[in-house]
């Protein structure tokens, strides 16, 4: 009976339906939502006294596509041009979010849609402890479908297509975030020509 729709600003088209209950009490009707400050979860209350939350899950563990991903520690962070160029010593433009997850696993895949161009065009950076962002060695990381294959050779990306990074984390290593042993913390981000 109640659920939350997300509608396109400019078409008026439904983008996102998600079920919340059939319980009447459920109503959420002039109720405030809050979003969080990373912009990651939207927080809306019912009046069954109950806060729901709903969050992208835009990262997985493709090495363990069955474990779950605490969304509490995962992150997306938007990044203006002028401290995205700063922080990696390009004249770059960002290309998506600064997108982070704490893990234990090795590799981990960030989905992302709203790419266009040609794939040979992205430069991944990451972020390094001392809070710059540095180029990523291709060899580390993949681009690939939302199923994970590999993408056709001078392809172009379409803004509407779901895409996954795949990136390849050693413990302690120069973009491993978290100084703990055996836990790991990323963040990456897309740089793009214009």
């Amino acid at each position: 009976m109640w659920c939350y729709q997300m509608f396109d600003f400019d078409t008026g088209e439904t983008v996102l339906e998600v079920p919340v209950s059939t319980l009447p009490a459920y109503n959420n009707m002039a109720v405030g939502m809050v979003i969080d400050a990373r912009g990651n979860s939207l927080y809306c209350p019912t009046n069954h006294l109950e806060l729901r939350r709903l969050q992208d899950r835009f990262v997985y563990l493709p090495d363990s596509p069955y474990a779950k991903v605490d969304l509490d520690r995962t992150g997306r962070e938007l990044l203006q041009t002028d401290e995205f160029r700063e922080r990696t010593g390009t004249q770059l433009s960002p290309v998506g979010y600064l997108s982070s997850k704490e893990t234990k696993e090795t590799t981990v895949a960030f989905r992302m849609n709203g790419l266009s161009g040609s794939p040979e065009k992205l430069t991944l950076f990451a972020e390094s402890t001392d809070g710059k962002l540095t180029k990523v060695d291709s060899a580390l990381w993949a681009l690939t479908g939302s199923d994970g294959a590999t993408l056709a050779a001078n392809g172009k990306l379409s803004e509407q297509n779901l895409y996954e990074i795949r990136i390849q984390v050693t413990d302690q290593s120069s973009f491993d975030l978290d100084a703990a042993e055996k836990q790991l913390k990323l963040a990456v981000i897309f740089g793009q020509e214009e």
